[in-house]
Order: C-alpha cells, then structure tokens, then sequence
C-alpha cells in the first residue's frame, strides 16, 4: 500500500458524451460508460462514494468533541451507524490509508462489545479493511500463485486483534438457546440480531479464531427447529454461478507471500506450477486442490443437495422474527444466511441425519424465498438476499437474476447527488441507503468466503470470447484471465499505488487494437481525478502509448478522442462519401500508432482503394507494428495472395521486399 491519498476531486455527476467533456478549472466529468450492464454498476458505486466519503467525515466530526474523545450523547446506535458505513465505503474500494476512515476506524476501537448489531458491523469492516489489503497484494500476483492464497495473520495486522476480540465476545455470550438478541446476558432471541452474530462469527471461522464445533450446530438446530413445519410446495429450483465465477473458498487454498512488482514467484520454491503434482485430478470439477507445502491432495467435493433435486419436493418454509410459526422476507433470508454459514464450518462434522435435516431446512427456505419473490422492499432486505445469494454462490432463484435485477433496481432509484433515499425503519438516513446500496453492488458477503482474488477486478474466465461484444473485460494472454477493466480503474482511482498502475498496463497492451481509443477518455478522467504525481505520470505514458502525444492540456486528448471516433463511425457505417476525410486523417497522422491502425482498418472497410499506395509507404514506417498492419490491411484489398513481407525483417531486406510489392500492385492495377 502507498501512503495516505488525498479525497478524490469530485466529478461532476451529469452523464455526457465525450463531445462534451470539458476541462479547466474543474475536473473531468466523468466520460460514459464503456458499455452498459457492468459499467452503469461501476458508475452508480463511483457515484455513491463521492456522496458518502464526506458525508461519513462530517458523520465523525459530529461523534467527536474538541478533544478527540466520545461526545457522551453518543452511544451504539451511531458506532453502527459508523460501522456500517465504513464498510460500505472500504468494501466499494476506498483506500484504508484514506484520512476518512482512518479516523473512523480510531474512533471504533473506543467502542465496547455490549451491542449485537453494532459489533458486528464492527467485524465486518475490520474484515473488509484486512481484505483490501490482501486484494491489493495478491491482485498483482500471477494467476498459479493467486490460486494457493489462503488467510496470512501478517496482512492487515493492525485490524486483527480487535476482530478476534469482537468474536469471541459474540462466542462468550452465545445463550443457553445457542443465539442472541441485543446485549450480552439476555436470554431471549430475535433472528434479526441472530443473523448478524452468525455472519459476525463466519468471519471468524474464516480468520481461524478458535471455536468449538458446538457452536455451529447450536445456531443450526435453532433455525432448523424455528423454520415453518408446513409449506406449499414449488417446483421453481435455484441455479448456482458457473464455477470459474464461484473463486476458490478460502480454506481450500494457502498463502504464498508476494514478492516485488508482479507478485510472487509461481509455483513457490518446492512446488510445480499451479499445484501440477497433483494431475489430472486437481482439475476435475467435482473435485477440490488443497495446496501444502510440497503435496498436492484431491479431496472431492460433497454433492450439493441444491442441484439435482427435480425429484424431490421442495417446500416452501420460511422463518420469522422470534420463530413464531409465521414468515417474513428479511427473516427468512436471515434464517437461510446462518443456516448456510453453519454447514459451510460443519462440513465432516454432524451425522448423515443431521446433515439431511440441515440440507432440507436450506432446500425448503430456499423454496419460500422463490415462492414470495418480493427483495425490493427495502434496503435491508435487498442486503439480506445479497448474503443468501452469495454465501449459497446462487446465481438464479427460479427465473430471477437476483443481482442484476437488484443492481438495476439501484441503479434506477440513485439520487442526483449519489446517494439512496432513505428508507424505512433503520434507513432513517442517506448515509445508511448508501452504505447498504454500496455493499449490495458490491457483493460484499463474497468476501467471507472467497478468495480476495475470485472478486470482480479478476474474473477467472479464461477466454475473451464468451461475450465479444463486452469491451469492459479484457482478456490478458499472460495472466490467462479477464479482467474488468472499470472496476480496475475505480480500484485505482481510490487507492492510486504504482504497481496497481503498472498493472493497468496489461489493459492498455491487451485491449484490441481497433477499439484502443475507448480507453482515453476513461484515462484522462482517472489522471484528473487523482493528485499523486507519480500516478498521474504513468497513466500519461498510457495515454502517450495509445494518441503517439503528451498533451500539455488533458482537453486535447479528448479532442483526440473524438477523431478517433468520428474515424471508427465512418469504419463501422462504410460510409464512401467520407473516403476523401480518412484519406486527409491519415495524410496528417504520423505520432499515434493507435490512430493510424484505426485509419487503416477504416479505409479498408469503406473500400478506399486510394489508400493502397499509403499503405506501400507505410510499410517503411519506423514502427513494426504500423508495418505489419499496413501489409495486412494491403493484402486485406486483394483475392491473390501478394508478395511475402517481414515486418521485422532487417532494413535492406525489407526495402526488397517493399519494391516486390510495389511491382506486384502495379501489375494488378
């Protein structure tokens, strides 16, 4: 991590086009989408940051008095309320190094453990913060290492003792019932409070504080004893995620330490690449790699009791506040998070009778949910579902794609100033919708059971080409995954470090030649938005990578931007009438590598046959990659096969092979 990064400069928050983009005494507005689906999420996660990092910093400066203590009006319903918030903010990218939460999190460690909701909030940003910090090493490492990351207590070592003294508050003060309710010592339950003790102790079980079996099944026989005895039965099924989209849980892998820029040596001394040893079968899909210091052990997978359950009945059978026989939306999402955290830490530990109770318990609440399809109801309960669908990696609950459906839905109802409205009940303020709106965009509860980097920026797919028309992934050969190139940039624009920029390389060298261009205006936003000197120059080396200039004024590399569009519009329509435009473009275009291949292809699509001759000359050009695009685009005009050309062949040699084509053309025409 790099130092302390001063607040973001605030865009300007109106949607324009790039013709519009302006700079000079203020910022670069932010430019539009790349494309529609991932990026409008990206947006409305920018968005909501630029509202709630300050509003969070006028939230402390009111929990403070003149001497930096508690003001004693203050009590828990406002740490929560800060807690919540700074996991909202941590978790959507902002960096733990920012003064904001830095201050926030100084303020929280005065806070006692005498409130269910507010230490778990507690625990949940101090996991969050442990997280980034993993995110931003292992990001950086190649995919074989990234594979075999585990938990390491010396990442996020100054978070750790208070989150291990949080849990084991929550373990202390488990009831004779195995759950809780609002403050230590009270006997009674409410499953509202039991689901976020329950979340606050997986993130526990992940940090490897010590627990007692008992302590898993406690909360398991509470739910599974609390749940409806009778329901309709549906004969709608859940879909769970692709598994290249699930990651690797935590606990199947181990830490390899980073090294320098990239991240750590492959493999580690003592092992073969990507855990090899183990053949074959590591690979199997129903199998799991469990990595060691130098073996590799293949362990399979139980059979998921949600899959291939056509034949049997599924009911539907939910949970309500004080299980009291009736159901509700909120508690029956609360009942299906615990309950899929605790056979998660139970696995190997309960009998084949236990485990077919706690499967049916999950199938059966898992059927409520899609029998009385109803998350848009409040933040809280979008949030609610949010846990379900990522600690159950559920991708479809019957026909609803919940997170898309909830992400359209936030991204339809965001305010112009970046923030949620308020909702009812507990959202008595923005700054709680935000704070919920963020985490949910952000699939926050991935982050208990994941690896850091199964997360959004690296996405495990190992081909472009599933979706050619999404230009926000960009497949990078040398790492043989995807990347998501606007959660890369929010990465960065947040937590601006030079290896997370010298990563962003792998974007720029990888991104298709043909649509290079789309990267300016996005770079040029990110360079105004940050005041680091040194970022701001390597993201200028990009941009000079791609235009061929160092513009003095970040407005010209819009301008270039808008050639360069003007040139792919005429490509895409083949518009002849403008033949004799591309021709002049291309006459005065002798710096930007990124332009003239855009020009060539755009020639070749109208069909401007007057561009052949260009072509010849600039087969002579100084840079190999103008000479190879200039004979294929060359070729590209011709049904014969045209003399050989080696673009990197030795000057005479080439300047042979130039006048070979040059007769060859001269004979066809």
């Amino acid at each position: 991590m790099t130092g302390s990064i001063a607040r973001l400069t605030a865009p300007l928050r109106a949607s324009v086009t790039a013709s519009v983009l302006f700079l000079g005494a203020v910022p670069l507005a932010r430019p539009p989408a790349i494309l529609a689906q991932d990026d409008k999420s990206s947006e409305a996660i920018d968005r909501g940051i630029d509202f709630l990092l300050p509003a969070t910093e006028t939230f402390v400066a009111g929990l403070e008095n003149n001497s930096g203590v508690l003001s004693p009006k203050q009590g828990n319903h406002d740490m929560g309320k800060l807690a919540l918030q700074v996991y909202g903010l941590v978790v959507a990218g902002v960096s733990v190094e920012n003064p904001t939460i830095k201050r926030s999190f100084q303020l929280l460690e005065r806070m006692t453990f005498s409130h269910t909701y507010t230490t778990a909030l507690y625990i949940f940003a101090l996991d969050a913060a442990i997280s980034q910090l993993e995110d931003d090493m292992l990001l950086l490492a190649p995919q074989k290492v990234q594979a075999k990351v585990r938990d390491d207590g010396a990442i996020g070592r100054e978070y750790r003792p208070r989150l291990q003294a949080a849990v084991e508050s929550f373990l202390r003060t488990q009831n004779r019932q195995g759950v809780w309710r609002y403050h230590p010592g009270e006997d009674s339950f409410d499953n509202s409070n039991v689901q976020f003790a329950v979340l606050a102790i997986g993130v526990g079980a992940k940090r490897h504080v010590n627990m007692d079996p008992s302590v898993w099944q406690r909360i398991a026989d509470h739910f599974i004893r609390g749940q409806q005895k009778q329901g309709e039965p549906t004969k709608d099924r859940i879909t769970l995620r692709p598994k290249e989209e699930r990651g690797k849980k935590r606990d199947e892998v181990r830490l390899i330490a980073a090294d320098k820029d990239r991240g750590g040596k492959e493999g580690g001394k003592g092992e073969k690449e990507g855990g090899k040893e183990g053949g074959k079968g590591s690979r199997d899909k129903d199998a799991v790699t469990v990595v060691k210091k130098k073996e590799v052990t293949v362990a399979p997978n139980p059979e998921n009791p949600e899959i291939g359950t056509e034949s049997i009945e599924v009911l539907q059978r939910g949970w309500d506040y004080e299980n009291k026989g009736s159901s509700s939306w909120n508690m029956t999402c609360a009942g299906l998070s615990s309950l899929l955290l605790a056979r998660e830490n139970l696995r190997g530990k309960i009998s084949g009778e236990a485990k077919t109770a706690l499967d049916k318990a999950i199938r059966d609440g898992y059927g409520w949910v899609m029998g009385h399809w109803s998350p848009g109801g409040s933040y809280y309960g979008m949030y609610s579902l949010e846990k379900v669908g990522d600690l159950g990696d559920v991708q479809k609950f019957g026909p609803h794609d919940w997170h898309k459906e909830l992400t359209d839905q936030l991204v339809g109802s965001q305010q112009a100033d970046g923030s949620w409205a308020k909702g009812g009940g507990h959202e008595e303020d923005p700054n709680l919708s935000t704070a919920f709106a963020l985490l949910i965009l952000n699939r926050a509860t991935s982050l208990l059971t994941m690896s850091p980097v199964s997360r959004i920026v690296v996405s495990g797919k190992t081909s472009a080409a599933e979706n050619p028309e999404d230009r926000s992934w960009v497949y990078v050969p040398d790492l043989d995954t995807t990347l998501h190139y606007p959660s890369l940039l929010r990465t960065i624009r947040q937590r601006p470090s030079p290896k997370l920029l010298r990563f962003l390389e792998n974007i720029v060298d990888n991104y298709a030649d043909e649509r290079k261009g789309d990267l300016v205006p996005e770079l040029a936003y990110v360079r105004d938005s940050i005041q680091q000197k040194t970022a701001q120059k390597i993201i200028d080396d990009y941009l000079v990578k791609i235009t061929g200039y160092r513009y003095k004024d970040p407005e010209d590399y819009l301008k270039w931007h808008r050639r360069w569009e003007r040139i792919r519009k005429i490509g895409e329509t083949k518009s002849k009438d403008h033949a004799g435009t591309l021709l002049n473009y291309y006459k005065s275009t002798t710096k930007s590598v990124t332009l003239k291949k855009t020009l060539m292809w755009a020639l070749t699509q109208v069909g401007t046959r007057e561009a052949i001759p260009l072509f010849l000359e600039d087969m002579s050009h100084p840079e190999a990659a103008v000479r190879l695009s200039a004979y294929n685009y060359f070729r590209a005009f011709f049904l014969d096969f045209p003399p050989p050309f080696d673009p990197q062949a030795a000057e005479g040699i080439r300047e042979n092979q130039v006048a070979a084509l040059k007769d060859w053309y001269a004979k066809q025409e």
